[in-house]
């Protein structure tokens, strides 16, 4: 009969098994994956090596690309700091990946690096989205509706009449009929630009501008913040920016670039080219 130093002493030694083989388990899984570092690290090529486990990714930098993407693209961005943002990708040459990366770059002006890293390293750092605030992407983009087409129908597809119209619309709608205008009207250009007096509209039709209103310089503010807005640029940046939007009327949907310089010097006015 088994007395009960004999039983401790029996499940001292069953613990001490278990210790051995978690910890001979916990080898061989850090073998494997100082493996897996290895093998990426030698395909590396001509781009950088970084291994996520045990770098300090901030939140700053995690939300630089929302979870649903990073996760899509196999992507984590693990640096963000002096304008610098690196970007860490099973494979860099992805397309996918290099796109996002350019979309950070110029969309907030960021010098952006893309570096490899292994399987393991990216799971570890998708897992940090745990404890960030949730990103929702939203495509930028301004929809004009039916609504607002039949709304505006005449002067749309009378340019002489526009003028008067956007001169009583209010700002979302005064985008949305100079662009609806425009694509009616086959427009290859938009441009609208602040000059001292006013604001001129001009469409560029069979390869020449031609001027479709004029309004008041106070519109000005407001309207270059809502083309802003849905291009996804920066409201209070003076730096040139180049950003895109769509434009969904009467169900087709557009995909439309902006540019945006910078103020010309000893002057305030301000060109806006889509």
């Amino acid at each position: 009969m088994q007395n009960i130093s004999d039983l401790v002493k029996k499940d001292d030694s069953s613990n001490d098994d278990n210790s051995k083989s978690a910890e001979l388990s916990k080898k061989i899984d850090d073998i494997h994956v100082q493996s897996l570092e290895d093998e990426t690290k030698a395909k590396a090529g001509k781009s950088e090596y970084i291994n996520l486990i045990g770098f300090p990714i901030s939140t700053r930098a995690l939300g630089l690309l929302a979870e649903k993407t990073a996760q899509k693209i196999k992507a984590v961005p693990f640096f963000y700091d002096d304008g610098k943002v690196r970007i860490a990708a099973l494979d860099p040459s992805d397309p996918e990946v290099q796109k996002a990366s350019q979309k950070i770059a110029e969309g907030k002006h960021l010098d952006t690096n893309i570096y490899i890293c292994s399987q393991h390293s990216l799971d570890h750092g998708l897992k940090l989205y745990d404890g960030v605030a949730k990103i929702i992407e939203m495509e930028s983009g301004v929809s004009v509706t039916q609504e607002q087409v039949d709304k505006y129908k005449e002067a749309i597809s009378d340019l002489d009449k526009l003028e008067s119209v956007l001169l009583e619309a209010n700002i979302t709608d005064v985008v949305a009929v100079i662009m609806s205008g425009a694509m009616i009207a086959g427009t290859s250009d938009v441009h609208v630009e602040a000059e001292v007096d006013d604001i001129k509209v001009r469409y560029r039709i069979d390869g020449q501008l031609r001027d479709v209103a004029k309004l008041p310089p106070d519109m000005w503010k407001q309207m270059i913040n809502r083309f802003k807005l849905i291009a996804g640029l920066k409201l209070k940046d003076d730096v040139p920016q180049d950003g895109r939007f769509t434009v969904t009327l009467d169900g087709r949907s557009f995909l439309l670039r902006i540019k945006i310089p910078s103020k010309v010097a000893k002057s305030w006015k301000q060109k806006q080219c889509i």
